[in-house]
């Protein structure tokens, strides 16, 4: 009859801890993959929660309780529900407490790393919200483990959070596929440069030799400023039939300050509907396209390159929209450079988000992070793998 909590199964003794769980001749090597697992899912919820990946040159503010909807709340309730699962079946004793002190003290590094993140905002609330969440999965935990095997359950948890990743990023790179395809373009806009169509966004410096084009090979077609009404209507359709489009100019920047941004070369109608747009903001180049995730301004997601455009520095300009690769090449008589947005599958899940802009640093650091979230469990599966292979051959 069981007592003290515990149960005797096939002659094993039993608990909620998982060191309890397993016979003494490995029990170290289990409570070292079950923390594993826990390093794992604390990249996970870094991996969530510190998008875009770049700092921000000035702190961002700490809330106490700022303004969020029911979605906000659920998510961060749920962040670190996992985790506090995991951690109560490494705990040896109190697994509810121990689970609740360390996910305040993950949740509030994480907090605080969003003071330096761009476009984040800290919050105390958060942190109360995963602390809770992951207390109440502890506690529920423990009550499983009367039922199911505590390394069962520990492999069951990291399994269901794996695949539940794996989902989301082959969604988020279904969504973007379609979401950031050339398409709605309108042949009745018109082509410009070193200034908006209709003004308003005039160029400080010189451009030249601007002009856009679209596909590739025995297909590419170019259109310069002022082309007319059927090398546009042939240039849209080129465009959105092959994915490709190209943006070409040479300029010298005469000032480091202009705004708009400024339009080095535009296919648009007025300041606010377009179909792609090669812009200056500061000294970044900008470049906007519509698409049916971008909207008809193409502000969100729009990319960015920051120091492109130094002050009175002339600069060859190409910029290749490639089936959502984009990569930029910038000629000076200092350098060469080229910069490449790469938005895979890997990238989209953080990036596309809607909020812009997207520079070429976030979607390298997100390509990275989310191949280290993805790894890092096969590795840990792999290692425990071969380990019991081992014990089973001797």
């Amino acid at each position: 009859m069981p007592t003290g909590g515990r149960r005797v199964r096939g002659g094993r003794a039993e608990s909620g801890s998982l060191s309890a769980a397993v016979p003494a001749s490995h029990t170290r090597a289990v409570e070292l993959l079950t923390w594993s697992i826990a390093l794992w899912l604390a990249l996970v919820a870094a991996w969530l929660t510190w998008t875009p990946f770049e700092l921000t040159q000035t702190r961002n503010t700490v809330q106490l309780f700022p303004e969020t909807g029911v979605h906000d709340v659920a998510g961060n309730v749920l962040l670190l529900v996992p985790f506090g699962a995991i951690v109560a079946l490494g705990a040896r004793r109190h697994a509810v407490m121990r689970a609740a002190i360390l996910a305040c003290f993950l949740s509030a590094a994480l907090e605080l790393g969003q003071i330096w993140i761009f476009g984040r905002t800290a919050s105390v609330w958060d942190v109360v919200l995963n602390t809770a969440g992951a207390a109440a999965a502890a506690y529920v935990t423990l009550r499983l483990t009367t039922r199911i095997r505590a390394s069962r359950l520990a492999a069951l948890i990291a399994a269901a959070v794996f695949v539940v990743i794996v989902a989301y990023v082959l969604y988020a790179s279904r969504v973007y596929a379609q979401g950031m395809r050339l398409s709605g373009w309108d042949q009745t806009f018109q082509i410009a440069a070193g200034d908006e169509v209709g003004g308003e966004r005039r160029y400080i410096g010189e451009v030249s030799l601007a002009r856009i084009c679209a596909g590739d090979g025995r297909d590419r077609l170019c259109a310069a400023p002022g082309a007319p009404a059927a090398a546009r209507a042939s240039l849209v359709a080129v465009a959105e039939r092959s994915q490709v489009v190209e943006l070409e100019a040479h300029v010298r920047s005469g000032s480091s300050t202009q705004s708009g941004p400024t339009r080095i070369v535009t296919f648009s109608h007025g300041a606010f509907d377009r179909n792609v747009t090669l812009a200056q903001e500061g000294q970044a180049l900008v470049l906007r396209l519509r698409t049916p995730m971008n909207g008809v301004n193409g502000r969100d997601n729009e990319l960015v390159i920051y120091g492109a455009l130094p002050l009175r520095v002339p600069v060859s300009i190409r910029v290749r929209y490639d089936h959502g690769r984009v990569t930029t090449r910038l000629e000076s008589p200092q350098r060469t450079r080229v910069v490449e947005h790469v938005f895979d599958g890997l990238a989209a899940p953080l990036l596309v988000r809607g909020q812009g802009p997207v520079n070429h640093v976030q979607s390298a650091r997100a390509r990275i992070f989310t191949v280290a979230v993805l790894v890092s469990p096969l590795i840990l599966a792999g290692i425990w793998a071969i380990r019991g292979l081992r014990r089973t051959a001797l």
